[in-house]
């Protein structure tokens, strides 16, 4: 079985730095305010877990070593929760 090793943004880089550029800007040209880069990573987990992604398969790739951590990235909707009753 391969692993996936590497990151996609590094903590340091030039990809990140024109990352973090550009996201700053489209942001502030669209007035759009408090949007972090790493909000993508809450809405990729959200996504992929309301897509039916098996919950520990979410965690490996997304590379949490606790399903409480991944917790904090997915989001339940008020839609999924009126569903329930």
């Amino acid at each position: 079985m391969t692993r996936m090793t590497e990151k996609v943004f590094s903590e340091e880089g030039a990809f990140r730095s024109a990352l973090e550029y550009w996201h700053t800007k489209v942001c502030r040209e669209a007035e759009i305010e408090d949007f972090r880069v790493h909000d993508f990573r809450h809405t990729c987990i959200t996504n992929w877990v309301n897509n039916g992604a098996n919950i520990f398969v979410v965690q490996t790739a997304s590379g949490h070593k606790t399903l409480a951590m991944l917790k904090r990235y997915y989001s339940v909707s008020d839609e999924q929760l009126q569903s329930m009753v």
